[in-house]
């Protein structure tokens, strides 16, 4: 069975979202992912570059490239709302 970042790489892979790959698809899926998981740009790479050397404008520029592969999950829209009418005195 394959791991999430198997199946990732995978599918950047096969859509050819990266034309360049200087460096490893891998690194590029698992900065994206750390980005999209809640990591700052400059985190990322920083926590990148222990591996391999990559700027925080790298991480962005993968980020937006794989978006779409990674989405966030869609947001329902809930058409009733609960309101709280007690008095706070």
């Amino acid at each position: 069975m394959k791991s999430q970042l198997e199946y990732l790489v995978h599918e950047v892979k096969t859509r050819k979202i990266f034309k360049r790959n200087k460096k490893d698809v891998r690194l590029k899926v698992l900065a994206a992912l750390l980005y999209f998981l809640g990591l700052s740009f400059r985190k990322t790479s920083g926590f990148i570059s222990c591996f391999q050397e990559i700027s925080h404008e790298s991480v962005r520029t993968y980020y937006h490239k794989m978006k779409e592969v990674i989405k966030p999950p869609e947001k329902r829209n809930r058409g009733l709302i609960a309101i709280d009418e007690t008095n706070g005195d």
